[in-house]
């Protein structure tokens, strides 16, 4: 399981989360996936945050920076604890356009493997 940040590379930033891992760029979401890449296009062909969808297909030059934990609960007790540190823009507290304080949801699935589930 992964964390990952999402970040504009128009916007600077030096943000550290522990010694050898720092936010160079503004972050702008921060979510957490088996497979990233696949949790990205979730983001914009299937969206559920309108700001989210606007701010993806608006950035010129994105950047993701991707966390890996051992397992699940280590990275939804990550997320719930980085979500609050950065700050959400929906409560005025920081640039993050997470509507939740993270922690909490599911695991959405791959395409691929909604693919294999739909042949079988």
């Amino acid at each position: 399981m992964n964390v990952y940040v999402l970040m504009d590379k128009a916007e600077k930033a030096d943000i550290w989360l522990s010694p050898k891992v720092a936010l160079l760029w503004e972050p702008f979401y921060v979510g957490k996936a088996n497979n990233v890449e696949s949790r990205l296009l979730t983001h914009v062909f299937r969206p559920h945050n309108k700001e989210l969808y606007e701010r993806l297909t608006g950035v010129e030059e994105l950047e993701v920076c991707v966390i890996p934990f051992s397992s699940e609960e280590k990275a939804y007790d990550f997320e719930a604890r980085l979500i609050p540190y950065l700050g959400r823009k929906d409560l005025k507290e920081g640039p993050l356009l997470n509507k939740s304080n993270g922690g909490e949801g599911v695991v959405h699935p791959s395409f691929a493997s909604i693919q294999k589930r739909r042949l079988r």
